[in-house]
């Protein structure tokens, strides 16, 4: 017996991708190599606070069966296949182990890896600029230097620091690699020591292309080259530049109708940054030194000293979206 579903197909998914509340998707499997008649196929759907939905599947001919999935609220749908045939153990048809999309893999077990659905609310009123625009999405530390980049790169890195080191790489070729510790994680993070008045020198460039928004990866104050693990929301990375040099290049920008939009990375903060600081590189006491800390209730910890952290990442610390101390930061005044 073999099932078959790839949810990126439009023959096993339509409409494929994000839907709006009211669309109805059809979700199709196909069984090969067993009596389609004797087979039993259900589609499993689970949606937090809701659980578990199972819908049947019609055989609509060929060993072609299909259900539909009614997205009647925004939500994010997870799903999986169960098929039953008499006499046979019960198989499940799911997403790859990792993955939420692609190719289906079958399992022997019921937890399986789930396909998602993001059904979300249809806006009247959308922004064109992105729209209809084009965008051009920069990784900063590796995209451009400006004449200045070695004095203020050099000015941060040089600051004695616990935990992770920080080096800068004067070859702007040399191909970017993580030097790991002995216990696997992260030793050094390398700096090239791009900038933001390195991209605004490449607007014209950009323009010309035909480009009319620019997306960047964080720009916030952080410990590492990504900058995915903020370690201050109110900051420019001072490597990169100042709130001034972030000004200019708006304005900049804007003249050349080009729109900046800023990656806001509000699921998970670094553990070396105000909110946790796992390495008291900041004044002040975070939620890792102390359960006194005010930031404690921003992140889950638990009785075992561990706490949530995105996939796994123990220098990523994950928010915790429930806290009012967190949502009054992230969507109240300023």
């Amino acid at each position: 017996m073999r099932l078959i579903h790839n949810s990126r197909l439009p023959q096993f998914r339509t409409p494929f991708g994000a839907v709006t509340t009211g669309t109805t998707v059809a979700l199709s499997v196909i069984l090969e190599d067993a009596d389609p008649n004797q087979a039993t196929l259900t589609l499993r759907t689970w949606v937090d606070e809701v659980g578990e939905t199972l819908i049947p599947m019609e055989h609509e001919g060929d060993g072609i069966f299909t259900g539909e999935l009614k997205c009647t609220e925004t939500c994010l749908v997870w799903y999986s296949f169960i098929c039953n045939i008499e006499g046979q153990p019960e198989v499940r048809l799911g997403a790859p182990q990792g993955r939420t999309g692609g190719e289906g893999v079958t399992y022997d077990y019921a937890e399986v890896p789930s396909f998602q659905i993001t059904v979300y609310k249809h806006r009247e009123n959308r922004p064109t600029w992105y729209e209809r625009g084009m965008v051009y999405q920069i990784f900063p530390d590796r995209y451009a230097r400006d004449e200045h980049w070695r004095e203020r790169t050099m000015a941060q890195l040089e600051k004695p620091r616990k935990g992770i080191q920080r080096r800068m790489v004067e070859d702007w070729n040399e191909p970017p690699v993580y030097e790991r510790a002995e216990d696997g994680s992260i030793k050094t993070w390398d700096f090239y020591g791009g900038s933001l008045k390195g991209i605004q020198e490449d607007l014209p460039r950009i323009a010309e292309l035909g480009f009319t928004a620019i997306y960047l990866n964080p720009i916030f104050e952080a410990a590492s080259n990504h900058r995915y693990d903020t370690a201050d929301y109110t900051k420019i990375d001072p490597i990169l530049g100042t709130e001034q040099d972030f000004t200019e290049l708006c304005q900049a920008a804007e003249k050349l109708g080009i729109s900046i939009i800023l990656d806001g990375v509000f699921n998970h903060t670094g553990d070396d940054s105000i909110y946790f600081n796992r390495y008291g590189n900041y004044p002040g006491v975070g939620a890792w030194q102390s359960e006194d800390s005010p930031w404690r209730d921003a992140f889950t910890f638990h009785e075992d000293g561990s706490y949530d952290c995105w996939w796994g990442v123990g220098n990523m610390p994950a928010i915790n979206e429930s806290s009012e101390l967190v949502r009054e930061r992230l969507l109240g005044k300023d």
